[in-house]
């Protein structure tokens, strides 16, 4: 998941699953946009407006200045020349070049400009920092972002994942981040596989000891949900199954899952996930797989 901001006045163009959108001051609250811009989007998810999103959607904040932010399931964004450059998510490529020209990679310079947390914020156009590749033509900066999925688990809890991950963090709730992504990358064996028993901590240590944690892994690829446990997802759930955890065929419950999922790509359930999708084994050890790809 990726989230791109645009300032008043900017041209506003992007193309994806939008999960969230919302208008509003930089601080204090701010209105839920999500259904009106979902409203604006083409056969292909493309939202293309000139001269300012309140242009579409109307203001809601006369007179104050706002910033509109929208939060992606992948998909790309477009800046033009000189606009404020703001956004958080993994990348897969970002160009950088006239309209119409053939295009002109910036993946690398961009990447680097991204902080732990995956953000970029530049004031004045993206040419202040990374220069310009066509000097005196209208130009514009795309970036194309990776299709995630976020998963967590609580303190003591098995944690069982495969793939890239892009991000891990493991804090208390509610506060600030703590980073813990190369700890974590640290544990995968030669296939990306992460397999822990006992919790996170048996690892990679506690860092806030006697206060009950969540690790959150923001991954490309797998993660498991063993019969009983707590179901935390959020993201692009390309495919989930729920089958005997002792082999046998597996059982696509991908259409279920994703019927969970609220309107910011959440899935959030207690007790295990047969408690909301049903057992296709009963009495059989299961486990919950799901994939990001």
């Amino acid at each position: 998941m990726a989230s791109i901001s645009w300032t008043d006045g900017t041209r506003v163009t992007f193309q994806g699953s939008v999960l969230r959108a919302t208008y509003g001051p930089m601080s204090g609250p701010v209105a839920d946009m999500t259904l009106a811009v979902r409203g604006l989007q083409d056969y292909q998810g493309s939202v293309d407006v000139h001269g300012g999103i309140h242009t579409r959607v109307g203001d809601p904040f006369p007179g104050v200045p706002k910033v509109f932010t929208v939060w992606l399931d992948g998909g790309v964004a477009s800046w033009a020349d000189g606009a404020n450059v703001t956004f958080q998510g993994p990348i897969v490529r970002a160009t950088y070049g006239p309209v119409g020209a053939p295009e002109h990679d910036v993946t690398g310079s961009v990447q680097q400009l991204q902080d732990a947390s995956r953000s970029v914020n530049v004031g004045g156009g993206i040419h202040t920092r990374i220069g310009d590749p066509f000097p005196g033509v209208p130009k514009m900066f795309r970036v194309h972002f990776l299709r995630t999925l976020t998963v967590s688990f609580a303190d003591g809890k098995k944690v069982h994942v495969r793939g890239t991950i892009i991000r891990a963090t493991y804090s208390p709730m509610g506060a600030p981040e703590h980073d813990v992504t190369a700890a974590v990358r640290s544990l995968q064996d030669h296939h990306g596989r992460v397999h822990v028993e006992g919790g996170i901590h048996t690892r990679i240590g506690d860092p806030f000891p006697g206060v009950p944690k969540q690790l959150r892994l923001t991954l490309v690829g797998e993660a498991e949900y063993d019969d009983f446990e707590s179901v935390n997802v959020q993201g692009h759930v390309a495919r989930a199954s729920y089958s005997p955890k002792h082999g046998g065929h597996e059982h696509d419950v991908t259409a279920a899952v994703r019927g969970l999922q609220d309107q910011f790509g959440n899935v959030s359930v207690e007790g295990g996930i047969h408690t909301r999708i049903g057992d296709p084994f009963p009495g059989q050890a299961k486990v919950l797989r799901v994939y990001a790809c």
